[in-house]
């Protein structure tokens, strides 16, 4: 696990300064507090921060082949890289140490680009051909871990966090207003998209090459598959299960230094920890509790569940209880984000992975789990919706619009207080004409019309990348759009992004087992009703749980790792709101109108809608504004 950056110049001669390269290597020393490397060589500047995690004293990069022709520059880590080895090997190749990422020159050398197909692992990663200067640009299937990119005027500039292309000065900070729509709709910015001008992503489970100064255009390498696997009997599809769960949690456990795991209590790191038992490895366990607990937010408390966990399978578990002070923290997650997201689950990714650095410089997650199995509260309303789009457009159009004035009707003094209410009203008001349309419609907080008295205006922006991504066996399935959704989009965009940034800020790696090239691959493709049948979400899953966990554990709803949101934008962050947002500061920063904002205040304080998730969102865009486009130096820092 490391950082990358460089620029591969349009001048395939041109040996760039490595003052630039210094500046950006020190933006993201806490990635790679371990070590530097660096790669000058004509038509490339580059280098890296390492986080030694295998093959502590050998490992360092950028790594060669034979002759030192082809090098690479590797965050990340391959879970197959003894299987590849060994292909390698026999194929002549000679190994200079003990380390995953010498694999991916000798692949290279054998297959050329296309090797990243092999690859099983979370990773982003520049090789560079020196003969025929030509730099191979690469991320997982997943986007597990990110690789920026900007277009300069000389080259192509690529990093795993964008401030490191800032502190070069590959990169000026400018505000990219046509994603302002888009971040409001979802609290998150798509994974091709970003805040910065002139800024985007290479996408999961792409490639780019770049030879001799010419850039091409991405290669899509892989493409997910839902819902392909019919007649799958459940004992069948049990047994497999367990043996892919199993076998990922090992390959992951690989490690020259202490593992330790995310605990909620929840299903998906509940089963993780237990896999780990069953291959006679004890992992220390982490999960957070927060001094001022509102269950109105929360539901139950993780930590009861973490704690009965622990104790049946005789683990050691660190309940860190924390009490933050949001004001100054979220300003420092604005920082290492790079980019706002509007989730304060962010909080605890940073909070767990700081107080377990300590003891364990790797944690196993259970994110992606959801995603895959459809463990959301939206997959379930999607998989009730199967009927309504059976029914002709027509009427499907006049019923959405009966749901939505149905909507103004609901009660709205106790809606903060009642989470179902919330729901409800969430789901009627996301309900589209269009199944295809099901996945984007559901992660939107922000109404249209709220949308349009902020200045804004309905966007687009997920659709066709969530196609060329994603194959699903019924494109008019509103269940398999969700899915395709959150894989494609949702996942990469937010929930892994805000996981590398807030945990590398912590020089923590974190791991996921259940996005695992095997396991991921089984678990999308089986039929629904592997998924979702009658109330129960993730019902593979959730069968796992009930043969190998306590059934209050395998009982459990989704909570997620919670944060007090609601009460705190009432109480602890009151101060901080009103004055940021606060007409003449909304009005000083040009982006939205006050009198939009103000509205969406108003409804939230007097419990005509929930509108946290908004407020946060509006609040966390604030915070970035300041420390990043009103200081730049202190956003390379």
């Amino acid at each position: 696990m490391c950082g990358i950056a460089g620029m591969i110049w349009h001048d395939p001669e041109r040996v760039g300064d490595a003052e630039p390269l210094e500046e950006a290597l020190a933006a993201i020393w806490r990635r790679g507090p371990d070590g530097q490397g660096v790669l000058l060589r004509p038509g490339i500047t580059a280098g890296m921060r390492r986080l030694a995690i295998i093959d502590l004293a050998g490992g360092q990069q950028p790594i060669f082949n034979e002759t030192g022709e082809v090098g690479v520059l590797f965050n990340g880590e391959i879970y197959n890289f003894r299987e590849l080895r060994r292909q390698c090997e026999a194929k002549g190749h000679v190994f200079s140490t003990r380390s995953d990422t010498e694999v991916l020159v000798h692949l290279y050398e054998d297959r050329g680009p296309d090797f990243v197909s092999l690859l099983n692992g979370m990773f982003a990663f520049v090789i560079w051909d020196e003969p025929r200067r030509l730099a191979l640009l690469a991320r997982d299937r997943f986007g597990i871990k990110p690789l920026h990119l900007a277009q300069a005027r000389e080259g192509l500039a690529f990093a795993s966090e964008i401030k490191a292309m800032a502190a070069a000065r590959w990169l000026t900070p400018q505000m990219n207003h046509a994603t302002l729509s888009a971040y409001m709709r979802f609290g998150w910015v798509p994974d091709k998209l970003s805040m910065w001008q002139g800024v985007t992503r290479l996408g999961p489970g792409e490639y780019q090459v770049v030879e001799r100064g010419v850039v091409r255009a991405p290669v899509r390498y892989y493409r997910h598959r839902i819902g392909f696997a019919r007649g799958r009997p459940d004992l069948e599809v049990d047994r497999v299960l367990d043996r892919l769960l199993d076998d990922a949690v090992e390959r992951q456990l690989v490690a020259d230094v202490p593992v330790g795991l995310f605990l909620s209590g929840g299903i998906d790191s509940s089963l993780l920890a237990h896999a780990a038992y069953r291959r006679a490895h004890s992992l220390p366990c982490h999960t957070v509790a927060f001094r001022d607990h509102d269950r109105r937010d929360l539901g139950d408390p993780d930590v009861e569940y973490a704690r009965l966990l622990a104790k049946r399978l005789g683990l050691d578990i660190h309940v860190h209880t924390v009490e933050p002070d949001t004001t100054s923290l979220l300003p420092a997650m604005m920082r290492a984000l790079d980019e706002p997201a509007a989730d304060p689950a962010i909080l605890n990714a940073y909070l767990i992975a700081k107080a377990a650095a300590s003891t364990s410089k790797v944690l196993l997650s259970g994110m992606g789990a959801d995603e895959i199995a459809g463990g959301y509260r939206r997959h379930f309303a999607a998989h009730l919706m199967g009927p309504f789009y059976r029914l002709p457009a027509e009427l499907r159009r006049g019923l959405v619009g009966l749901a939505r004035q149905g909507v103004g009707l609901m009660p709205s003094d106790s809606l903060a207080s009642r989470p179902l209410l919330r729901r409800i009203r969430k789901a009627l008001s996301s309900v589209p004409a269009d199944p295809t349309t099901m996945g984007e419609a559901f992660a939107v907080w922000l109404e249209p019309d709220l949308l349009q008295g902020l200045g804004l205006s309905e966007s687009a922006e997920t659709g066709d990348g969530v196609r060329k991504a994603v194959e699903v066996a019924d494109a008019g399935d509103a269940l398999a759009s969700c899915l395709a959704f959150d894989v494609a989009a949702y996942l990469p965009s937010h929930n892994l992004f805000y996981t590398d940034k807030a945990t590398m800020a912590a020089s923590v790696e974190v791991r996921v087992p259940y996005l695992d090239n095997d396991l991921a691959e089984y678990v999308m493709d089986l039929h629904h009703r592997h998924k979702l049948r009658y109330q129960a979400t993730k019902l593979v899953l959730r069968r796992a749980a009930y043969r190998h966990l306590p059934s209050e554990i395998a009982r459990r709803t989704k909570t997620g790792f919670g944060i007090p949101i609601r009460s705190w934008l009432r109480e602890s962050l009151r101060p901080m709101v009103m004055d940021l947002l606060s007409p003449a500061a909304v009005r000083r920063r040009g982006l939205f109108r006050p009198e939009g904002v103000a509205k969406i205040l108003e409804l939230f304080d007097s419990n005509a809608m929930d509108l946290a998730y908004p407020i946060w969102a509006l609040l966390s865009l604030e915070v970035w504004c300041q420390e990043t486009m009103d200081r730049p130096a202190a956003a390379a820092a």
